[in-house]
């Protein structure tokens, strides 16, 4: 099973750290850098537009990348946005930058397997993530190649195809899936979508299934409750439908509301983050009367700037939906962020948060879209506050089993396996 023996991987992906210090993508460098020492990965990703300069190719923590061009330089704006909502906002355009992407994709993997093999390092496994883009590319690849490939879904790519008008793109999918070595999953709900959506004949004959979450990085965090807390309620995420914010945004505002009755000192509300609704969202929080409430901190750019935000807050919610697209959280690296940061949570049941957030054992669940739910559930938490840093506790034990180390061994073996 490769057990030292050199296995070498080519990841592809289409969300990796920029930089050294950038926060998106970083758990996909982090179920790399901890395989073990005989198995190397390089991932390919696409060039993109960004604040600094992003090098066409680096080393980040031992873990090579190769950036491909897939557009005109300052145009390269189809990823780390959304590709979906991207897509739908200039259609056009963004299918001929996608097929660019494909394109150019297919021949960096051809010249890295290539070059690989004239090295005397021959690519023996492709790890693609999400099915599309990159799926589709590793299965073209391993036909001309005959290198066996991993699909990784993070949620999007699957929960789309619940949707009537993708039936291509289920087709596509379903070969996509069924030509794989390995289909892993990053919370047991895109497990469940996959058989919703193809069948459990079709999934017990042909796929196998793996659920394997994405990491968090263990050594940023402190794994204890942080003595000095403020007043702050907190949530880091992307400004969307599916983030569920209009409905914490009310909730927040009924709370305020009970905490006048009960003679608590209302706290502040922080949101970390960018995205559509952003404009939305401020004029909300404005027509409910509290703006000076609420603060917008904007998007959290360097990975070393998560911890100390999030530890200081009393409380972190996540407040997910299933969209309009029918699309809900494929797992949420930022909720093991907040359990590792002994930071007590309140967090919706939608998509694979159920995996991580056990109602009134680690944490507290209320349905979606329940505004009310989040307010009376907020005051509990306010009154009973040795109760929730229990649960608190709880999570702090329970967030190491998703640790980069543990994760990456695990990834680890089902390459092994699978080269073999």
């Amino acid at each position: 099973m490769f057990m030292g023996k050199s296995l070498n991987i080519l990841a592809l992906t289409h969300n990796f750290p920029r930089t050294p210090q950038d926060h998106s993508g970083r758990f996909i460098l982090n179920i790399y850098k901890h395989l073990p020492e005989n198995i190397k990965a390089k991932v390919i990703a696409p060039q993109t537009v960004f604040d600094v300069p992003v090098p066409a190719s680096d080393t980040y923590e031992g873990v090579e990348v190769v950036r491909i061009k897939y557009w005109f330089k300052k145009y390269q704006d189809l990823f780390y946005g959304g590709v979906i909502d991207d897509m739908m906002r200039k259609p056009l355009v963004n299918m001929f930058k996608l097929l660019g992407y494909f394109i150019s994709l297919i021949f960096a993997s051809l010249n890295e397997v290539n070059a690989s093999a004239d090295n005397g390092r021959r690519i023996n496994l492709i790890h693609a993530h999400w099915w599309i883009p990159n799926g589709f590319i590793a299965c073209i690849i391993s036909y001309l190649t005959d290198i066996p490939y991993v699909v990784t879904s993070h949620g999007t790519d699957i929960f789309i195809l619940r949707k009537k008008k993708y039936f291509i793109l289920k087709l596509i999918a379903a070969q996509v899936l069924k030509k794989s070595s390995m289909v892993t999953t990053v919370s047991s709900s895109i497990a469940n979508t996959i058989t919703q959506v193809f069948g459990k004949p079709f999934v017990d004959k042909y796929l196998d299934v793996q659920i394997m979450p994405m990491p968090y990085e263990y050594n940023m965090f402190e794994h204890q409750i942080e003595k000095e807390k403020d007043n702050t309620i907190l949530s880091i995420g992307r400004f969307t439908e599916r983030k569920g914010y209009k409905y914490l945004v009310e909730g927040f505002s009924e709370f305020i509301g009970l905490c006048k009755e009960k003679n608590i000192e209302p706290p502040m509300l922080k949101l970390y983050g960018f995205g559509p609704l952003i404009d939305d969202l401020k004029t909300q929080a404005k027509s409910l009367g509290i703006e000076e409430n609420v603060l917008f901190g904007g998007e959290i750019k360097e990975h070393e700037d998560v911890p100390p935000v999030i530890k200081k807050a009393k409380v972190f919610v996540i407040p997910s939906i299933t969209d309009k697209n029918q699309e809900s959280e494929g797992l949420g690296i930022v909720i093991l962020e907040a359990m590792a940061s002994g930071v007590p949570l309140l967090a919706t049941a939608s998509g694979g948060i159920t995996d991580l957030v056990k109602n009134k054992v680690n944490g507290y669940l209320v349905p979606e879209k329940d505004s009310h739910a989040i307010a009376e559930t907020l005051l509990y938490m306010y009154e009973n506050q040795q109760e929730t840093e229990n649960y608190a506790r709880k999570g702090l034990e329970d967030v190491t089993w998703y640790s980069d180390k543990n994760v990456s061994e695990r990834f680890g073996r089902a390459f092994a396996k699978i080269a073999a």
